[in-house]
């Protein structure tokens, strides 16, 4: 009966906080809906802690992509008065969490659990990385020469930005030792999280310094990830692959470092 109740608790808070996301301009009615179809497709399969886990996640981020807003919109990072992200950005950065969840629900291994939680943890400490980052009052570095570029560029990393994305992991990781029971010290599972989040990070860079597709936009002067620029103008392609956006680099560095987490921490164990 109180597992009844917790779980009614937590299924109109993702209601409501799905339509706060609307409202403010967070999420689009697209990403509401697929990040509703995830969040409560998880609850009845695997039960609430991994819910948990993804509302505090959203939330962080969240507060994360707010911070700062102004600067953010001043760089050309983000359209005033617009959507911050959409569908492709729920499914590209929400899919591999929602697979790894799914599968530990049907299969109740351990070992996906670990692949829910690297996935996780990739997608929290990515997104504080690169929303504080920007911050920086130092130029950021392209991952592959460490060359200063301008901030916002694909493939970019700052001290600042990296060192965040590793804090909020270590802080992330308190959360989930209380929230998911696991056999492990809490300090091996820290660095665990810690190793493979970074890891995500750095592949998630050198794809976007390598293969994904980088525009110019003529009218504002400024590089962008999309091939329409924020201006509403069009870009032109200068390097990488037309059809590799930064979408389809979250989800690649996602999935495939959350796979390789969970073939290397049995052995880590």
């Amino acid at each position: 009966m109180i597992d009844i109740i917790f779980n009614l608790i937590l299924l109109v808070t993702t209601i409501i906080l799905s339509i706060i996301a609307y409202k403010k301009k967070y999420l689009t009615l697209g990403g509401v809906i697929i990040a509703n179809f995830f969040g409560i497709t998880l609850l009845i399969i695997t039960g609430m802690q991994y819910l948990i886990l993804l509302l505090i996640a959203f939330f962080i981020t969240n507060l994360a992509t707010r911070h700062g807003i102004h600067i953010k919109i001043k760089l050309g990072l983000i359209k005033s008065n617009s959507y911050i992200r959409d569908y492709k950005n729920v499914i590209a950065n929400g899919l591999p969490i929602f697979i790894f969840g799914l599968l530990e629900g049907i299969y109740k291994s351990e070992i996906f659990i670990y692949g829910y939680l690297v996935a996780l943890t990739i997608f929290f400490s990515d997104t504080i990385s690169s929303e504080i980052g920007v911050l920086s009052k130092e130029k950021p570095r392209l991952i592959i020469n460490l060359k200063k570029v301008p901030t916002g560029k694909p493939g970019a990393v700052s001290l600042l930005g990296t060192i965040s994305g590793i804090l909020s992991v270590a802080l992330f990781s308190i959360i989930i030792y209380f929230v998911i029971p696991l056999n492990i010290p809490f300090v091996l599972l820290m660095l665990i999280l810690i190793l493979f989040s970074t890891a995500g990070n750095i592949l998630d860079s050198f794809l976007g310094a390598t293969i994904q597709a980088l525009y110019y936009c003529n009218v504002c002067d400024q590089f962008s990830e999309e091939e329409i620029h924020i201006c509403n103008s069009k870009c032109q392609l200068i390097s990488g692959k037309k059809y590799v956006n930064n979408h389809v680099v979250n989800f690649i560095s996602i999935f495939s470092i959350s796979m390789l987490s969970m073939l290397l921490i049995p052995l880590i164990l």
